[in-house]
């Protein structure tokens, strides 16, 4: 055999040998790609704000644990609240795990963080609970659950002109899209039904003592004061506000519904108005969701459960893992079930939800009656 013969021998050889390990690796994989369809989740699961995380975690895992199939796989990944964290999780999900599409639990930050990601890499992204408008122009592989908290603002200072208000003041993080989107709607719509603001002071983040804000604000003499915050901020403020003796009128964004800021804030909660997107939990949800879990569902575990629902009739109608098939059901869904309220989707892919005024009394949220 000649040497050129016998090299064209060794590089059939190789190409052979090369082929048969791309085979092995592929079958390798198939167990994932073929025979499951990959869901990634991503949010707080441990550190200071996990009860958002782990509640929509555990409204997904209460959907997909009730199919009874193996046909799905969800991937959970925590982000600890941060955006880099996000950014890493989301990155992870799609290079690693080839998911077919993902759900952000996190707050504003982390989402706004992911979704230029999910859109340079066309995975579709659901978003269960954040409320930014940045969220809602993110591109067109971004879907949001939620409306925008810049509704809520609307809302509140709807309800404090009508309660007769004619001043009124603003505290808010600077450091979270979603309440800061909140206050712009609520000064907005005051000033433009003929109201004053007085003041608006923002909040740094780590900070836990408020008297200064509060103390500033009190000086102008509102009549009410908005609070777009998160829950971190909102039992403190409203404790300080109390041992300060202040009288003004508080409406608040609703994170006074999560259940630990509630308890925290204790008797300094009494009397506080709320916007709120958040309907009440229907009685059949909350006595499955206790059977199985062992406590009383939180808003957000409805959210999870409510966006876990809609990525699945995506993947049902897509009938293909394919994420590009997956955004395009997902973009024409226009209606859903939602646990709380029918979930209607605007051009975008995003929820239009109702807003709910309540009150606190003697401990308690309640729809609030005039």
């Amino acid at each position: 055999m000649s040497k050129s013969h016998k090299t064209l021998v060794v590089v059939i050889l190789i190409l052979i040998v090369a082929w048969i390990t791309y085979g092995c690796y592929r079958q390798a994989k198939a167990p994932i790609s073929q025979n499951k369809i990959t869901i990634g989740f991503f949010g707080p699961l441990s550190g200071d704000r996990a009860s958002f995380g782990t509640g929509a975690q555990a409204g997904v895992k209460f959907l997909f644990d009730k199919l009874n199939t193996n046909k799905y796989q969800v991937i959970y990944e925590d982000t600890q609240g941060d955006p880099k964290n996000a950014v890493s999780a989301i990155n992870k999900l799609i290079d690693v795990d080839h998911v077919s599409v993902t759900i952000c639990a996190g707050f504003s930050p982390e989402c706004l963080a992911a979704a230029p990601i999910a859109q340079n890499k066309r995975v579709p992204m659901f978003v269960t609970s954040s409320q930014a408008g940045d969220l809602a122009a993110a591109g067109d592989y971004t879907f949001m659950g939620q409306s925008t908290q810049t509704s809520l603002g609307f809302e509140a200072a709807k309800l404090a002109k009508k309660l007769g208000y004619q001043t009124a003041a603003t505290i808010t993080p600077n450091y979270n899209n979603a309440v800061m989107d909140g206050t712009k709607g609520f000064v907005e719509a005051f000033q433009t039904s003929a109201g004053k603001i007085t003041g608006q002071e923002t909040i740094k983040p780590g900070e836990t003592d408020f008297r200064t804000y509060l103390k500033k604000i009190d000086a102008a003499h509102p009549q009410v004061i908005y609070l777009s915050t998160l829950s971190n901020e909102t039992a403190l403020i409203l404790k300080q506000k109390t041992d300060l003796g202040m009288r003004e009128v508080f409406i608040n964004n609703s994170a006074i519904e999560d259940p630990a800021t509630l308890a925290a804030a204790g008797a300094a909660a009494n009397d506080v108005l709320i916007a709120s997107f958040n309907a009440d939990i229907p009685q059949s949800f909350t006595d499955e969701f206790q059977r199985t879990f062992g406590y009383a569902a939180p808003h957000w575990s409805a959210e999870g459960y409510e966006a876990a629902g809609v990525v699945l009739q995506a993947l049902t109608t897509a009938k293909s893992s394919n994420p590009t098939d997956v955004r395009d059901a997902l973009a024409a869904i226009k209606e859903f079930p939602g646990v709380t309220q029918t979930l209607r989707f605007d051009d975008n892919g995003n929820a239009q939800r109702q807003v709910f005024i309540k009150k606190v009394s003697d401990g308690k949220i309640e729809s609030y009656k005039e």
